[in-house]
């Protein structure tokens, strides 16, 4: 699978816009066959998607990504990594760990919008890994102005983690720290709907 996926990538060429979008089809028709293979629970599953995410990574130099189609397919990517970790049964805390690492050493932006994504594909096992993981970085950036950008990142993933869970109470908790948005209380109006609490939505 190791060579499929290099003879898929193509390295060394580089494609031009207008080649873009043939290539990325392959791609997806390659994800697709790996796709098959998740439900059988293999950690060989998961070290296929982690050698497709190196290799992307390296592909980005070698292709005119203007409409932006390759990096959403290799950002697809992670989610389909965590769908292999959690059908192999793997450590929720390493997996927690490794995609947080992944977000931090992102140098193409195939993680910007990552976070809001997997908080949908992680289990609860992995929702209770990530929770901490994520927290632990938000509070471990300094109180200076330039720190405050990757506080709040951080926070923002914190967010994500409590809407999917509708805990609503750690979510208010964490707008006190970071101030409170017209996005948050459209998040914490959403989450009273989804609990069928259609009173405290409208507060």
């Amino acid at each position: 699978m190791d060579n499929i996926i290099e003879s898929a990538l193509q390295p060394g060429r580089f494609f031009r816009w207008n080649e873009s979008f043939s290539f990325v089809s392959n791609l997806r028709r390659l994800d697709d066959k790996i796709l098959k293979v998740i439900v059988t629970g293999t950690s060989e599953t998961t070290a296929w998607y982690e050698t497709f995410i190196a290799a992307c990574n390296l592909k980005a130099e070698e292709i005119d990504d203007s409409d932006g189609d390759f990096g959403t397919f290799a950002g697809g990517l992670f989610l389909r990594w965590i769908q292999a970790r959690q059908a192999a049964a793997a450590d929720p805390d390493e997996t927690a760990k490794t995609l947080l690492e992944w977000e931090e050493r992102d140098s193409y932006g195939f993680c910007s919008n990552l976070a809001p994504a997997a908080v949908t594909v992680l289990d609860q096992p992995g929702l209770a890994a990530f929770e901490p993981e994520c927290a632990a970085l938000a509070a471990a950036q300094g109180a200076e102005p330039a720190s405050h950008y990757q506080r709040d990142h951080w926070a923002q993933e914190l967010k994500y983690v409590y809407s999917e869970k509708r805990d609503i109470r750690k979510y208010l908790d964490l707008t006190a720290v970071t101030g409170l948005t017209l996005a948050d209380c459209e998040a914490v109006a959403l989450m009273h709907q989804a609990s069928r609490k259609p009173a405290e939505a409208l507060q």
